[in-house]
């Protein structure tokens, strides 16, 4: 079981990769019919999660949340883990905001 993981899959092919032990809340899932944007907000509330977004990305919003630590930004491929004691973050394509405790911070890959 240490290896199992699960992959969540969108409209968009943007997908989030969950690790064993992972556990995460899809919050908030929208498309808006004149801009065809969509959004998608996810808490994850343990284990470790990687965000994928797909080809028509330009269009979607792609927000982990951790712990009172969010994510946003351009990133196409994200890393977030959550430990009871911290999160960690890594950043693979683009550029990642990170707010947390009033302040944010931009990951540049």
């Amino acid at each position: 079981m240490s290896k199992s993981f699960a992959v969540v899959r969108f409209r968009d092919a943007s997908r989030v990769r969950l690790g064993e032990s992972a556990e995460l809340l899809i919050r908030r899932l929208r498309q808006d019919g004149l801009t065809r944007r969509e959004t998608l907000e996810v808490v994850l509330y343990g284990g470790g999660a990687r965000a994928v977004l797909g080809e028509e990305a330009s269009r979607q919003t792609l927000k982990v949340e951790a712990d009172g630590v969010e994510t946003g930004g351009q990133s196409r491929h994200y890393w977030v883990q959550k430990t009871p004691q911290r999160v960690l973050v890594a950043n693979y394509q683009g550029a990642l905001e990170i707010s947390a405790g009033g302040g944010s911070v931009t990951l540049h890959a």
